[in-house]
């Protein structure tokens, strides 16, 4: 085979191709390779490392105590009362209020006197520290009330009356004082928790029973627990005319709270 010569127009045209192929790889390594040597390096984590991170916990927000409204109210109108329910008291006050969630046992006070009220929640009372220390709900207080206006009828009616006997006393008395004197005792009956109260056997009312009128001599009194049945309180009074029997158990301590006289 017979070798080509390379003519001189052929040599620079290789010279010419060399330097752009060389000239193309220097400009491309120009700006490449500092965007290359520029480009963050991933960062490796050892799973320690990830352990060791502490958590980020979630804010708890504190949460608002619920004040509930006051739903016991009572009140009096000559002195302070103050109500101590163990957990829940109240300060003195003609108007005291507090909250209870059910029905409880308090004990209300007044200038030394103490009184064991059953309080029931959403209910108004009204409470009196004379002969019958005692708190009545509205509707006890009305009935009560009811019962005085009738007998202050009767007591007026009955007045009337001896003023005229006054006038023409019986031959068969001694004296005027005689007709004055006879009348009936009353008794005053209640007790700690809701009861009944029977008197000689009859059925009465709910307690508290307030100068009840009876004729002078023995009557037997029954407080019968509405809250236990098989509880019940059972005693004989001895009446005189014109005196007012006060009564007053308590279920819880099985003892007299009040015993006048």
């Amino acid at each position: 085979m017979s070798k080509k010569k390379l003519s001189l127009k052929d040599l620079i045209l290789f010279l010419v191709g060399f330097l752009g192929v060389s000239i193309t790889a220097l400009g491309i390594g120009f700006f490449v390779l500092p965007l290359v040597l520029d480009s963050p390096q991933p960062t490796v984590v050892s799973v320690e490392e990830v352990q060791s991170v502490p958590k980020v916990q979630d804010k708890v927000e504190p949460k608002e105590e619920k004040v509930s409204s006051p739903n016991v109210f009572l009140v009096t109108e000559k002195t302070v009362i103050k109500v101590d329910c163990g957990d829940k008291n109240t300060e003195e006050g003609q108007k005291v209020e507090l909250f209870l969630e059910k029905s409880k046992t308090c004990s209300v006070s007044s200038e030394g006197i103490i009184a064991k009220v059953k309080l029931n929640p959403d209910e108004r009372y009204f409470c009196f520290f004379d002969d019958d220390s005692s708190c009545r709900t509205e509707k006890e207080h009305q009935e009560v009330e009811d019962e005085k206006a009738k007998k202050k009828i009767v007591v007026s009616n009955s007045s009337e009356k001896k003023i005229t006997k006054r006038k023409s006393p019986p031959k068969n008395l001694k004296n005027e004082a005689e007709i004055i004197v006879t009348g009936p005792a009353t008794l005053t009956i209640s007790a700690d928790s809701d009861a009944i109260i029977f008197v000689d056997g009859k059925k009465i009312r709910k307690a508290p029973l307030f100068k009840y009128d009876v004729s002078p001599g023995p009557h037997k009194v029954d407080i019968i627990s509405q809250v236990d049945f098989k509880k019940r309180k059972t005693f004989t009074v001895q009446t005189e005319s014109g005196m007012n029997y006060i009564r007053q158990w308590s279920f819880q301590d099985n003892t007299w709270l009040k015993k006048i006289p």
